[in-house]
């Protein structure tokens, strides 16, 4: 992540996506783990599972909502760190 912050734009945004959330016995983390390391680097965090789509439309729409809050609306929004539940 260090990386990430150094070379990507300033107004770029961070999102830490968990996959498998239909199938517990294969993940690797737990959600509240996960849920850590996006805070501790400050970013979006979304639980989704592609073999379902569960989750899939609402994390799209969180994107695209805080993408919208931070080119039209407030220039302190790419600081705020919104979790999809």
């Amino acid at each position: 992540m260090a990386e990430v912050k150094r070379k990507a734009p300033a107004n770029t945004f961070t999102v830490l996506v968990g996959n498998k959330v239909d199938s517990l016995e294969e993940r690797c983390t737990t959600s509240d783990e996960a849920a850590y390391k996006a805070k501790e680097w400050g970013a979006m965090y979304a639980e989704v599972s592609a073999k379902t789509g569960e989750n899939i439309n609402n994390f799209f729409t969180k994107i695209a909502r805080k993408l919208i809050e931070r080119e039209f609306l407030t220039p302190q929004a790419e600081e705020v760190s919104d979790n999809v539940d």
